[in-house]
């Protein structure tokens, strides 16, 4: 009798314990039909970031904004309003400078690069302030990539840069060509250009000798070119 009750008894203990692994192991492990849902969901999200764009080959493309966008005028990167799950995708940052700005957001260009994933331009139509942002996708995450362009005129002062996408030095691979200026009363009293070119670890990093060169008399703002 007695060795029945131990048996018994190990038995339970022995039962308890299993079952107590097995509900860490649940805990841990969250269901896996839960996981597949999300993971379509976030797939179908991504589907339909990249739906919004339209593919734009990079070759040489300016990316500039026009602070009067004419209906009748074609302009590269007037975009489409972004739906709420292209907005609800952009990093919080952005979402909250977007509002800050009073802004419309933008889907415009999907634009190939060589050698690294497609870059989306969100353009953000402020009330002071217009910016076009360059953005990838990462692990069904949208990631912000460079500022390329931004314009804005507020108590006299007024801000600008324009970006080339170009391959400087032949070599197959993008570069980024950047001009900006500060303008006070109709004089520019900052101005800076730069070549940006991707490093080892994906990020854009300023190149003292492809400055050196790049074709500078061709790279002007978008008002100087007498574009609009």
């Amino acid at each position: 009798m007695k060795r029945l009750t131990f048996s018994l008894l190990l038995l339970f203990s022995y039962s308890t314990f299993i079952l107590a692994q097995v509900n860490e192991r649940t805990e841990a492990f969250p269901d896996r039909a839960a996981d597949t849902a999300t993971d379509q969901a976030r797939v179908m999200g991504v589907n339909a970031f990249e739906e919004a764009f339209s593919p734009q080959p990079s070759g040489i493309l300016h990316v500039y904004l026009d602070p009067r966008i004419d209906p009748a005028e074609v302009y590269l990167f007037r975009g489409v309003e972004a739906s709420g799950t292209v907005k609800a995708l952009l990093p919080q940052k952005f979402q909250r400078l977007a509002r800050r700005l009073g802004g419309k957001i933008y889907a415009t260009k999907a634009v190939e690069l060589s050698g690294t994933k497609d870059r989306y331009l969100i353009r953000i139509d402020g009330i002071y302030e217009d910016r076009i942002e360059m953005f990838t996708i990462n692990d069904y995450e949208v990631e912000h990539v460079k500022t390329l362009a931004y314009r804005s005129c507020l108590n006299g002062k007024c801000t600008q840069m324009d970006t080339w996408i170009t391959d400087v030095n032949g070599d197959a691979n993008a570069e980024l060509i950047q001009i900006s200026r500060t303008i006070r009363d109709g004089k520019t009293t900052r101005s800076q250009k730069k070549v940006l070119t991707i490093a080892n670890n994906g990020k854009w990093k300023k190149s003292k000798k492809l400055a050196q060169d790049a074709p500078w008399r061709t790279i002007e703002f978008y008002d100087e070119r007498g574009e609009r």
